[in-house]
């Protein structure tokens, strides 16, 4: 028989809500009976009794008031029951509990030297190795976190928990390996082949309340260096959500990879989220799956500077990537897929910004099931600013028709550009603007010849700027023929072409002219390659028309689709080769 500490140091004892016990008592009885059994002041056997009382920082204390560590005997299995001051019981009941599962000491394969638990513990701890497991994932948690842990193991297997836990300091905890195997449909079903095995460790968190895993900056410079991975976590209808990050003041320097976190579907306002990204900065996602929760990824607090790589948000109830505020960030090959609202939702909120972000490759498909709207939405609430965010090679992979109204779909917004992007139509009612919607634009192959008014309300604001620019990436160049209509006469229309920038489409052609005698000195053309968006004069270059007597003043460009140069003279004689050039807006 021997006397052991459970932890190195006096361990406060806290409340549900993590407040210390202050001056509430501990009991201790034998596992599954009303039998009192003895706890210790030290590693002699000093008694302390079968109640302890606790000191006003939640230390228990001995007999003259003096604040001791507690000590176990190891051949006892004990029952442990707090209470306030009050004397009201705190759940959970700890039963059973032994010391470190009576054992004091490992030693590593293939040496002899002996290590105390405790002090193991502080290099990595496997939470099979805690006795307090058998009470399930929140106490072996709450133990190896009271040890001072760097790094807890969470080996393959089910690990049920009703007890959110918090994390405030450095830690890296991490599992086996995330989601088990199966299909999809087999893993949502609870089948055989969709069940954890042995390599694959699952968080089950059963609570009513709070997030599964609230992870808390502290501090005011923040925390830094918390880095979980390897798990799938599931949860429920009643709980706020999933894993929420950057509670309090900011994280940094942290990671999550191959974490998978499923079921979370609250519908409250900012509830059932898989990911909840708070206030974090300078961090990095790799391989996150949200999966079957009410939003998927919930961007709501002042974070900035974060990468995201391979991540994938499927089959939630919302949105599956939803930001309310974010700035400054990088998306890499991300997806979202088979969500019963739109794929992607930027609405800044009241007061936020949702800015300066770039995707790259970020993929859509088979969303908004059942609940009508766009794949893709830009706009903002109240003073919330969406601006200067980047999407490149977006692809989404949806047609408008069903719950798809649109695309894409602009609202209070500017500057906000999708480059490349890949869109299996772009016919009339692809995507959608307000009249709000400043200095947009979609650029890809595909957006080429489409009309502007494909984008439902579009135009041009007050300073005759779009608000939604179509277009290539890169301009090309094309053939146009135009037509001489009147004014004089030319002859060996030749090189005629036109390359369209977005909306802008600028013309090139020549021709010998040998008469100006129309009225005004006008030359008439038409057949000009898009219709403009306005009646407007502007200039134009028309070279080796240099003679004193002949020089190109302006050009007007009609909504008819003719357009006519003007002359400051008449002339007649012998030809001259004239090269043009001038520009207008479609």
């Amino acid at each position: 028989m021997g006397y052991k500490a459970a932890t190195p140091l006096p361990q406060p004892f806290t409340d549900s809500a993590g407040n210390a016990l202050s001056g509430g008592t501990v009991e201790f009885y034998v596992t599954g009976t009303s039998t009192p059994a003895t706890v210790y002041s030290d590693s002699i056997g000093t008694s302390i009794g079968t109640t302890v009382t606790l000191n006003s920082r939640g230390e228990p204390q001995n007999g003259a008031g003096t604040a001791v560590n507690i000590y176990y005997d190891d051949t006892v299995t004990y029952k442990v029951i707090r209470k306030t001051a009050a004397g009201t019981p705190v759940a959970p009941t700890l039963d059973p509990f032994t010391v470190f599962g009576s054992a004091s000491t490992v030693r590593a394969t293939g040496t002899s030297t002996d290590r105390s638990l405790a002090d193991a513990a502080l290099d990595v701890l496997c939470l099979k190795n805690c006795g307090l497991v058998a009470n399930g994932f929140s106490a072996a948690f709450a133990l190896a976190y009271s040890l001072n842990v760097g790094a807890v193991f969470l080996p393959g297997g089910d690990w049920t928990y009703s007890t959110g836990i918090t994390i405030d300091r450095e830690i890296k905890f991490y599992g086996a390996v995330g989601p088990g195997g199966g299909t999809i449909a087999e893993r949502a079903s609870g089948g055989a082949a969709g069940s954890p095995g042995n390599s694959t460790t699952r968080l089950i968190y059963t609570g009513t309340t709070g997030a599964a895993i609230t992870i808390v900056g502290t501090g005011t410079e923040g925390l830094e260096s918390v880095h979980l991975s390897d798990f799938s976590l599931w949860g429920n209808v009643t709980c706020d959500g999933g894993i929420k990050i950057g509670s309090g003041t900011s994280l940094r320097y942290c990671s999550f990879k191959n974490v998978h976190v499923r079921g979370f579907t609250n519908a409250g306002t900012d509830l059932g989220y898989g990911f909840y990204i708070g206030n974090i900065i300078d961090s990095y996602f790799e391989n996150c799956f949200a999966q079957a929760n009410n939003n998927g990824f919930n961007f709501r607090g002042v974070s900035t500077t974060l990468n995201f790589m391979k991540c994938t948000s499927r089959t939630n109830l919302g949105f599956g990537w939803l930001f309310q505020q974010c700035s400054d960030s990088v998306f890499y090959g991300c997806v979202g897929e088979g969500n019963n609202a739109g794929a992607l939702q930027i609405n800044s909120l009241n007061g936020g910004y949702v800015s300066s972000n770039d995707f790259y490759s970020f993929y859509c498909e088979a969303n908004c099931n059942t609940i009508s709207g766009p794949v893709v939405e830009l706009r903002s609430t109240g003073t919330g600013v969406t601006r200067e965010n980047n999407f490149h090679k977006i692809t989404i992979n949806e047609a408008v028709a069903g719950n798809v109204t649109r695309l894409i779909k602009f609202g209070t917004v500017d500057d906000n550009k999708f480059y490349g992007a890949n869109l299996n139509t772009v016919t009339s009612g692809f995507a959608e603007c307000s009249s709000s919607t400043t200095n947009c634009a979609i650029l890809g192959r595909a957006a080429v010849f489409a009309a502007p008014s494909n984008v439902v309300n579009n135009g041009y604001d007050s300073n005759k700027t779009p608000r939604v620019l179509l277009g290539d990436v890169k301009p090309l160049t094309y053939a146009f023929t135009p037509a001489y209509v009147s004014g004089g006469a030319i002859s060996g229309i030749t090189d005629a072409c036109y390359t369209r920038d977005c909306n802008k489409i600028t013309i090139y052609f020549t021709f010998t002219v040998t008469d100006i005698t129309g009225a005004a000195n006008v030359l008439k053309f038409s057949g000009l390659p898009f219709v403009p968006a306005w009646r407007i004069y502007c200039g134009s270059t028309c070279s080796a028309v240099n003679t004193a007597t002949v020089i190109n003043t302006k050009t007007l460009i009609d909504t008819d689709s003719t357009f006519y140069l003007y002359f400051d003279n008449s002339y007649a004689g012998a030809g001259i080769s004239v090269g043009c050039q001038f520009e207008y807006f479609i």
